[in-house]
């Protein structure tokens, strides 16, 4: 059976938000069963998760829930297995701490008669492209890379894609991504997208988090390999002055993200010396052609702070901002190792 919406939900260690979530689900499609399959995709849980989700399973026998499992291989990947097991024209992913917000489904079902390739909810504007030719499509990944009125958020939160399209196409998470992933299966779609419809219409509530970013050993790795998608992607359009732009925001924030969660924990921690952690540095930078922290055109997307470094960046003053991170976590009681 071919359901209208797949609802494709990855888990780990869930138990605390699975009734919140599912609760929406259920508010927001009473009536509407039919339309909907929910497919659970869990990732190696250690706590009640699973019986959460067996337990679903058997109580609301209305709609088509199933379960699936995996031996933790990341989000990436539960998500392409939920891709994989998918049978609803539109599949749209929706993370296990966040939840629906009731909506009109009528609506919904008049945009999915559009058939197109991709249509984003939660936007600012309703607004429908023929992604046929070069200029738009950088356009809108531009406009996925900034903030402010003009912008598209870049991650899969409140989006539909049709499931054809993204099986025809290949278009996968990359495993090997494990921050960042959404951001190039996003791009990946403007890439291989003809349609493209953008609609006001609210669905998808991010619950807020609080938590720190911390240290993690693949969190080089995971840059440079996002590095490597911005820069084949962008490669597409080598005159485009907006190409450059793309590469230039998401090099800012990636030497950021850096240094504050890999080279100045093993500062602190003594694991490496500064002198150390400024020629890795350097070095990544310089592989990963990354340019324009001169630039404050995407100032307004940094916090106050993330505006400091990126002059200090430019100034090629990485110490210091090694320094400036590890006195700040000192002063805040942050470990992020």
């Amino acid at each position: 059976m071919e359901y209208l919406f797949s609802v494709i939900i990855p888990t780990y260690n869930s138990e605390k938000t699975l009734d919140r979530l599912f609760n929406s689900i259920v508010n927001t499609f009473r009536g509407n069963e039919h339309l909907i399959e929910i497919l659970f995709v869990d990732d190696g849980s250690t706590d009640q998760t699973v019986t959460k989700i067996n337990k679903i399973i058997n109580e609301f026998t209305s709609f088509s829930v199933k379960g699936f499992h995996s031996k933790h291989v990341g989000v990436s990947g539960v998500r392409n297995i939920g891709i994989e097991n998918s049978n609803g024209k539109y599949l749209t992913f929706l993370d296990s701490d966040d939840e629906f917000i009731k909506c009109n489904i009528s609506s919904l079902q008049e945009l999915a008669k559009n058939n197109s390739n991709l249509i984003w909810l939660n936007c600012t504007s309703n607004e429908d492209f023929n992604l046929s030719g070069e200029k738009i499509k950088i356009s809108i990944l531009s406009r996925m890379s900034i903030t402010g009125k003009e912008s598209i958020d870049a991650s899969i939160h409140g989006k539909f894609y049709l499931s054809s399209f993204i099986k025809n196409n290949k278009i996968r998470f990359d495993v090997q991504l494990r921050k960042g992933e959404d951001v190039i299966f996003n791009f990946d779609c403007i890439r291989y997208a003809t349609t493209l419809l953008l609609t006001d219409s609210l669905l998808y509530k991010q619950n807020a988090s609080s938590s720190v970013h911390l240290f993690d050993s693949y969190n080089v790795v995971n840059e440079v390999n996002f590095r490597k998608h911005i820069l084949e992607i962008t490669s597409l359009f080598p005159s485009s002055k907006q190409a450059k732009d793309v590469k230039t925001r998401f090099g800012i924030t990636g030497v950021i993200f850096l240094l504050e969660c890999y080279y100045s924990p093993l500062v602190r921690e003594g694991s490496v010396n500064k002198k150390q952690a400024v020629h890795d540095i350097k070095n990544i930078i310089k592989e990963g052609a990354y340019d324009g922290f001169e630039s404050s055109k995407f100032d307004n997307s940094l916090s106050k702070r993330g505006k400091i470094f990126r002059r200090l960046i430019n100034m090629k003053m990485f110490g210091i901002v090694i320094f400036l991170l590890n006195a700040e976590d000192k002063a805040k009681g942050i470990k992020r190792i």
